[in-house]
């Protein structure tokens, strides 16, 4: 590699447009694992399921006036409310977002009495 070719982190750090500490750290775990890839695991853990996160798209996109907390209580999940608009406004496309996800703004859905 080219710090064995004689480079500097910094030589290596504009050579490949990266702050000089994170080539630091790469090269350092890469000496010290054999690898550079992140650890399985590593990160913040999910708030939702991939199930409960296609439950909360399909509720959205069948009833669009429904509130954040109304698609919670359908799903039954124990996410709190926060990680069930997230999960509706980060994955669904823009076109078929729902009209309302704030509890304040619309009625109860039918089938969730």
């Amino acid at each position: 590699g080219l710090r064995e070719g004689g480079f500097s982190f910094r030589d290596i750090a504009e050579r490949f447009g990266r702050n000089v500490s994170t080539v630091h750290d790469c090269w350092h775990q890469w000496s010290r694992d054999g690898t550079a890839s992140r650890r399985p695991g590593s990160g913040r853990p999910r708030g939702t399921t991939e199930r409960e996160d296609r439950r909360f798209r399909r509720i959205a996109v069948a009833h669009r006036t429904a509130s954040a907390a109304e698609i919670r209580a359908v799903v039954g999940t124990t996410a709190d409310t926060t990680n069930c608009y997230k999960s509706v406004t980060s994955r669904t496309a823009p076109s078929q977002m729902p009209c309302s996800v704030h509890s304040t703004d619309s009625k109860p859905l039918p089938f969730a009495t």
